[in-house]
């Protein structure tokens, strides 16, 4: 199994310093939850579902619904305050579907220093790299996050992230996979020996 490097890391951030609509797609989410903390007001939580579901595609098809399920957990905000797992678990169960994806990614917008991206790039990155085994709940794909955090001495999840979306967005384009973004595909038409610096 290779080790993750800091070089990779660097790699990974040198190649998204590249992607401006990702970036500017992140950090107006960031924005816009960093001055709206609290999960109490239906227009600002449903803006939050919005931005997360156009901007990270998570094909939710029921903001409202997910605004109102969110608004539904008087708990919530100081699960998420604590990094509680069960947030991510509470929330992904709207509309009966698994909505895991989204969840963890309203999360971590709250809290990106308790909170990993659940995406399946990662998922394919961590399969790749450390022969993970998904098993569709949050806890274990978070206990598997935290170690590699720990050994590869990330700084914060945020950081983790970006290198494994990458990673694993290359390894499907290697097989020929279309359903990415289309601007890493893009970029790595031109650059492929910059994606092969993530190890």
């Amino acid at each position: 199994m290779p080790e993750l490097s800091s070089d990779n890391i660097k790699a990974a951030f040198k190649i998204y310093n590249k992607l401006p609509n990702c970036k500017v797609s992140r950090d107006a989410i960031t924005t816009f939850f960093n001055k709206n903390p609290l999960n109490t007001l239906l227009s600002s939580v449903l803006i939050k579902v919005v931005l997360i579901d156009s901007l990270y595609v998570t094909n939710l098809k029921i903001p409202v619904v997910m605004a109102r399920h969110i608004l539904s957990m008087p708990s919530l905000d100081n699960e998420i305050r604590n990094g509680n797992i069960e947030a991510v678990e509470n929330i992904k169960k709207c509309g009966g579907r698994n909505l895991l994806a989204f969840a963890s990614k309203y999360c971590h917008f709250h809290r990106k220093d308790k909170y990993p991206l659940y995406d399946r790039h990662v998922c394919l990155a961590l399969r790749e790299l450390r022969n993970w085994i998904e098993l569709g709940d949050y806890e274990s794909f978070f206990n598997e996050m935290n170690k590699l955090k720990i050994e590869s001495g990330c700084r914060d999840f945020e950081e983790l992230d970006i290198f494994l979306w990458l990673y694993g967005q290359r390894e499907e384009l290697r097989r020929g996979e279309r359903k990415i973004s289309k601007e890493v595909k893009e970029l790595y038409l031109k650059e492929m020996a910059l994606f092969d610096s993530l190890g």
